[in-house]
């Protein structure tokens, strides 16, 4: 008999729990599947990207055209 797995609500509040901890969200991001969702909810909450001026400008064009 197989081992039954705790409610996903509870997996998420304990992964909500640890926002600010980047380390832990990885290792829980690879546990398994169910808890991918949440964990990457929180590592990828914001996206910075290294532009400078003139990139940030190509990249409007870009993006406009």
């Amino acid at each position: 008999m197989g081992a039954s797995s705790p409610p996903q609500e509870l997996i998420d509040a304990v992964i909500d729990n640890l926002h600010e901890d980047h380390g832990a969200l990885l290792a829980c991001s690879l546990v398994c599947r169910s808890w991918l969702p949440s964990s990457q909810r929180h590592l990828f909450r914001r996206v910075t990207f290294g532009l400078d001026e003139d990139d940030c400008d190509k990249l409007a064009q870009a993006l406009l055209n």
